[in-house]
């Protein structure tokens, strides 16, 4: 093979720019791909904390009492849920937009602020299992959380990403009854 010592030609000139061109612009989309899994991933973690502590507050609260009925008192502007005992106490759920607040059966007021994250106060759902007297056995109340990342978004049209949400669970002594299937201004 005879080498040409003139130096590259412009074909090699162009093969090579078009080959560096080509890996730079992937090496760009892995990098690009690898960030928005972080941000996305630091999003959530940013208010894993708090939803811990409103999960333990509520549900250390919530299983210590005989719970008779829920109720929605909701407005446009905020999602306010009140869970009633049997013993004359209540506690409340009140949430806005960026604010979660909870009311304790002792009359004490816990606040979170979530950030970088939009609280669904239009609507939170209950799911909830039944035996065959149709006494409710637990239920499950979801409060969507957005946060601000490329498959979670606060709008209508967006999925909503669970690992967010704010997820109350409650065993019943079979003695609650009525459960709403569906809490907030959007389901009355």
């Amino acid at each position: 093979m005879k080498l040409n010592k003139k130096g590259l030609t412009l074909i090699e000139l162009i093969i090579s720019v078009v080959l560096v061109t080509v890996v730079m612009f992937f090496m760009y989309r892995l990098l690009n791909d690898v960030n928005a899994e972080n941000n996305d991933a630091s999003y959530a973690q940013k208010n894993q904390i708090n939803r811990a502590e409103i999960l333990k507050e509520i549900e250390d609260d919530i299983l210590a009492k005989k719970m008779t009925s829920i109720a929605d008192e909701s407005t446009s502007d905020t999602l306010k849920i009140t869970f009633n005992f049997s013993d004359g106490t209540q506690s409340t759920i009140t949430a806005t937009t960026n604010v979660f607040r909870y009311l304790n059966t002792e009359g004490n007021e816990r606040k979170w602020t979530m950030q970088e994250a939009t609280l669904n106060i239009e609507k939170a759902k209950i799911t909830y299992n039944k035996d065959d007297t149709t006494q409710i056995k637990s239920w499950l109340l979801n409060i969507e959380v957005y946060t601000d990342n490329d498959e979670n978004r606060s709008c209508a049209k967006c999925s909503n990403n669970v690992v967010d949400d704010i997820v109350i669970s409650y065993v019943s002594d079979a003695s609650l009854v009525a459960v709403p299937e569906c809490l907030g201004n959007k389901c009355k």
